[in-house]
C-alpha cells in the first residue's frame, strides 16, 4: 500500500464497506502478486453510453442492453462508479428529453443487476430555457447526481455554414440540416434570459446537495462568475490560465482521458 515510505506489499480486505489493512483472515483470498491494487475509479463524466446507444447516426440500441454492455466495460477497466453524461439540450434527438427519460427508466430496471454504481451527470445546455423546469423536476425526483452547465451553442453557430458539420449535428438531433439551423436560431433569440435561468438552476442544484460544474470555461471571468454561484468544479477549462485560476479559487479542476 502507499505509505510514507512509498508503495509496498500489504494484506487488504473489506471492513464495514471500506478497504482496510490487516483485516482478520476470513473468506476467499486473492493473491495479486506484484500487481498494483487501487480503489475503484470514479468517472464523473462518461460519454461511452451515447456511443453504446447510438453507435452511428440512425442506428439505435435498446437502453437496457446498452447499459448492461457498458457496465461490463466499466468494471473491466476498474471503474466502479460511473456518472453518465446525459445531455438536455435545445438540439433534441439523442440530447433531448426522450432519451434522458429512457436512461432513467433503464437505470431503475437494472440497478439490482448492475455491477458498478451508475449515476447521471446532467449536462444542461444553457440556451435550452424550455428545459429548465424539466431539469428542476428531475433533480427533485433524485434522478441527477451531478449538474454541469454547458454552452455549446456559440461554437455550433460559428459552424452553421459548414454543411458537413451541420449534417453531423442534425443526424445526432434526428432532423434535417435546415431544421437544426432553425432550432439553433430559435434558441439564440433568448440569450438575454440565459443568465437568470442558469442562476435558478444552479441554486436548485445546490439546495438539493448536488455538486455543480461549469463546462469549457474559456477565461478567468467565466470561472469567477460560476464560482460565485456555487459551481465549484471547473470541467475542461479551455486555457492553462483558467485552470490555474480555478485552483487558486479552491475549485476542483477536471480533465478528460480515454477509457
Amino acid at each position: 500500500m502507499l505509505g510514507t515510505g512509498g508503495i509496498g506489499p500489504a494484506t487488504l480486505g473489506f471492513q464495514d464497506g471500506c478497504v482496510a489493512q490487516q483485516v482478520p483472515q476470513a473468506g476467499p483470498c486473492l493473491d495479486a502478486g506484484d500487481l498494483l491494487v487501487l480503489p475503484g475509479i470514479v468517472d464523473i463524466h462518461g460519454d461511452a453510453f451515447e456511443r453504446a446507444v447510438m453507435p452511428r447516426p440512425g442506428v439505435s440500441f435498446p437502453y437496457t442492453g446498452a447499459l448492461l454492455d457498458v457496465d461490463r466495460q466499466l468494471l473491466a477497466h476498474g471503474i466502479t462508479t460511473e456518472f453518465h453524461g446525459v445531455t438536455l439540450s435545445w438540439e433534441g434527438g439523442l440530447r433531448g428529453e426522450a432519451y434522458a427519460l429512457r436512461m432513467f427508466e433503464a437505470l431503475d430496471q437494472l440497478q439490482a443487476v448492475l455491477g458498478a454504481s451508475h449515476m447521471v451527470h446532467l449536462r444542461f445546455e444553457t440556451y435550452h430555457l424550455e428545459g429548465v423546469d424539466t431539469a428542476l423536476a428531475w433533480m427533485e425526483a433524485g434522478h441527477v447526481g451531478l449538474l454541469a452547465i454547458n454552452d455549446h451553442l456559440p461554437t455550433m453557430a460559428r459552424r452553421i455554414t459548414d454543411e458537413r458539420k451541420v449534417l453531423q449535428y442534425a443526424e445526432r438531433a434526428e432532423c434535417d440540416a435546415e431544421t437544426f439551423r432553425t432550432r439553433l436560431r430559435a434558441a439564440s433569440r433568448h440569450a438575454h434570459e440565459v443568465p437568470a435561468a442558469m442562476s435558478r438552476l444552479i441554486a436548485a442544484a445546490r439546495a438539493a446537495g448536488l455538486p455543480v460544474a461549469s463546462h469549457d470555461d474559456p477565461d478567468l471571468a467565466t470561472r469567477q462568475h460560476y464560482h460565485r454561484q456555487g459551481c465549484r468544479i471547473a470541467e475542461f477549462p479551455l486555457t492553462v490560465e483558467t485552470a490555474r485560476a480555478a485552483r487558486q479559487l479552491g475549485d476542483d479542476v477536471v480533465f478528460g482521458a480515454p477509457m
